[in-house]
């Protein structure tokens, strides 16, 4: 899985402006918290569904990720809205 979420939310248009994402698509990402959470329970069972090596590329994944939000257009005009 791509760590972004370019296309996480389009709004559908002519021309180019109308084949890219919104920033929407981060604000809709948040339920990506049931998956940090789920992440503790198998770690906390000591699940063997949960490796070393799936823990590494979780991690790789989640710091590309943050690099993302914090480079991409996107990710900046999200950060630029009123909370």
């Amino acid at each position: 899985m791509n760590p972004n979420v370019k296309f996480g939310q389009i709004v559908r248009g002519p021309g180019e402006e109308g084949s890219k994402g919104t920033f929407t698509g981060i604000l809709d990402f948040r339920g990506m918290v049931k998956i940090a959470n789920a992440i503790g329970v198998m770690k906390a069972a000591r699940s063997p569904d949960w490796s070393s090596d799936i823990a590494s590329a979780m991690t790789s994944w989640s710091g590309q990720y943050g690099d993302w939000l914090v480079t991409s257009d996107i990710g900046r005009m999200a950060a630029s809205r009123p909370k």
